[in-house]
């Protein structure tokens, strides 16, 4: 079976929107009331966006974090495909077509991820593959929501969606696209990476502040959930990652230790509380 570009939707995480003009910036290359679109519109009452075309779906959600937006949007996705966005994105004018020809080659795909370039016209990451690759945990790419296609299908039956702990707006900021595509793996599901820009992104990058709090803090987190009490053993490892490569001092080194130990503490926290909760 061949699909065509009405089997994709474009996944849209946005805040506080009264009317549809972002669209114009995000789309320049397109007619975006001819698009299939979820908008995800985190707002308050009596300020909700509203839809009067049939191919736009908008949930109003009085909600906050970026997660949470993000797995409202794959619930109301109603097309085949889904592409994840943000509305500070601006998409190529050929990336439908990348997009489609892509699940067409490789149907058995339940993730694709392509590129992001800079407004500047540079790779958004440094290291992303040259050549097109069955993506496993040894050879992953650099991740970013933005890059991401799926297949709403796979999502469903397995039940795959984004950890809301990570995520802007969260308890941790950063990682939750990495948790996404580990649960791809992790159920057996294919996954690809194609070297193709599909949208292009400001000129900022998490690899830019690996050695912030923020950062260290969700990292901490994100390895108990893959080491669990070894993730102590992976942050002392990464600290020292971090000062060989001058994002930190050595000075800072046991204060930031201390960070992602908090991350780590705080995770355990919030799983024994979910625990508890289901009985």
């Amino acid at each position: 079976m061949s699909y065509s570009k009405g089997d994709i939707s474009i996944l849209i995480s946005t805040m506080n929107r009264s009317d549809f003009s972002f669209l114009d910036a995000m789309f320049p290359h397109h007619q975006w009331r001819d698009l299939n679109l979820v908008i995800v519109n985190q707002t308050q009452k009596g300020q909700e966006l509203k839809s009067e075309y049939k191919n736009i779906i908008v949930v109003n959600s009085y909600d906050v974090g970026l997660s949470k937006s993000r797995n409202l949007a794959l619930k109301n996705c109603r097309t085949t495909y889904g592409v994840i966005a943000d509305d500070d994105v601006v998409y190529k004018s050929n990336f439908l077509q990348k997009i489609v020809n892509a699940f067409n080659k490789y149907p058995n795909a339940g993730l694709i991820l392509f590129q992001v370039e800079t407004f500047s016209g540079k790779p958004f990451m440094k290291n992303y593959p040259s050549q097109e690759i069955k993506v496993s945990e040894r050879n992953r790419p650099p991740l970013s929501s933005v890059e991401m296609a799926f297949n709403r299908d796979y999502l469903l039956e397995n039940k795959i969606s984004f950890n809301e702990y990570f995520g802007l707006g969260s308890y941790f900021q950063s990682g939750e696209e990495q948790l996404l595509f580990k649960e791809f793996l992790n159920k057996n599901i294919s996954v690809y990476h194609i070297p193709e820009f599909i949208v292009e992104h400001d000129e900022v990058s998490s690899a830019s502040d690996q050695g912030s709090n923020r950062f260290i803090y969700a990292q901490g987190a994100l390895k108990y959930l893959e080491y669990g009490n070894l993730s102590f053993i992976w942050l002392a490892k990464f600290i020292f990652f971090l000062v060989r490569h001058q994002f930190i001092s050595a000075s800072e080194s046991l204060t930031k230790y201390k960070v992602g130990v908090n991350g780590i503490k705080k995770i355990k926290n919030l799983i024994r509380k979910d625990s508890v909760s289901q009985f």
